[in-house]
């Protein structure tokens, strides 16, 4: 419950009576409004604020469809991929919508999509890392690990 006071003048005569009345009703008045005005402001920043959560919501399926695209007839477990990229996205503060991106770009790449998707979560924890530790996006790190894994992956077939 809300802690406020009212405060006026109240004599003992009828005209100060009156007066601090008056004074009491005019305060209370415009604390009043001023209750009032915070609730209206209040209710506008959540209602602001209800709308960027959805907006980001979509962004996070979207992204996370996106690259659904690319399990082909795996059986991904799409919610733990869900939490584990929600987790990542707390871990290094970068946005899960980000790490979305960079595990299609990762899938697109040929990375082994699995139930677990724990290949695909390893590199982008690796990424991830780099991307802190360097001060840049997640998409470099992560397209330098993907080319270093390509030659790495060509020179031993080739062996």
């Amino acid at each position: 419950m809300a802690d406020f006071t009212i405060s006026g003048l109240i004599g003992l005569d009828s005209k100060d009576a009156k007066d601090g009345l008056d004074d009491l009703l005019k305060n209370g008045k415009l604390s009043m409004l001023g209750i009032a005005a915070m609730a209206v402001y209040a209710a506008k920043e959540m209602a602001e604020l209800a709308v960027k959560v959805v907006e980001v919501g979509s962004e996070f399926e979207y992204s996370m469809a996106k690259a659904s695209t690319l399990f082909g007839d795996v059986a991904v477990d799409v919610d733990g991929l869900q939490d584990s990229v929600l987790g990542l996205s707390r871990t290094y503060g970068i946005t899960a919508n980000e790490f979305n991106e960079g595990l299609y770009s990762a899938l697109s790449a040929g990375v082994d999509v699995s139930e677990d998707m724990s290949e695909a979560l390893k590199l982008m924890d690796s990424s991830a890392k780099l991307a802190t530790a360097g001060f840049t996006d997640i998409d470099f790190p992560l397209m330098n690990s993907l080319v270093v894994l390509a030659v790495c992956l060509g020179h031993c077939l080739a062996a």
